[in-house]
């Protein structure tokens, strides 16, 4: 869900960018030869989204707190509905958490790999 609406932004954002902006680059110059719906689906964003990360950061905020109030439910007698999702909110936040690690080593990695090819 979240990765789809995030893919949905950046493909917007991305062909309002090229449109607007003058060819800068040898990379600009190819591009504009390909074809609009190839280009669309190849491109690389040539800013950085920082909202990105702020968005993930506060969807995990967000289950964080969900998961504090099921679990302060587990002590209750009266809530057991709000206990039985503390299972799958756990679930959910360990895997975004891996998931915007996984990102971040990768992302890490690749900016290593460009350094030394300089």
């Amino acid at each position: 869900m979240l990765i789809g609406n995030i893919r949905e932004k950046e493909i917007n954002t991305r062909t309002k960018d090229q449109e607007s902006a003058p060819p800068s680059s040898d990379v600009d110059f190819f591009n504009a030869l390909l074809p609009p719906q190839a280009f669309a689906s190849t491109a690389i964003s040539t800013a950085p989204s920082m909202r990105l990360l702020s968005e993930a950061s506060n969807t995990l905020d967000s289950m964080t707190k969900n998961m504090t109030k099921s679990l302060r439910a587990l002590t209750s007698k009266d809530k057991h509905e709000e206990a039985r999702k503390y299972p799958s909110q756990l679930s959910d936040a360990v895997l975004l958490q891996h998931m915007l690690t996984k990102c971040v080593g990768k992302t890490a990695q690749g900016i290593d790999k460009i350094c030394n090819l300089q």
